[in-house]
């Protein structure tokens, strides 16, 4: 499954300091809530986060803040 490698892939990166992901990575895992909230998230020095996207950013990125807060409560630079 996509999403398991995309976590994989995560936890291999767990020294990132910075890391940019793709708004269609995002929407994927903000479909599937219960998969990043039960696990701690890797990044533990991440210092930035940048979301990328072909198309125009939504102007309300609300919807994937589960996704944002997994992201940044392992760091303390967040």
């Amino acid at each position: 499954m996509l999403l398991e490698l995309m976590i994989k892939t995560f936890q291999q990166l767990y020294k990132a300091k910075s890391l940019t992901l793709n708004l269609e990575a995002l929407k994927l895992l903000s479909k599937f809530p219960e998969v990043h909230e039960r696990r701690n998230c890797p990044f533990t020095s991440l210092q930035s986060l940048t979301l990328v996207s072909r198309h125009r950013l939504p102007q309300s990125l609300t919807a994937f803040a589960g996704v944002f807060n997994n992201f940044t409560r392992s760091s303390p630079s967040f």
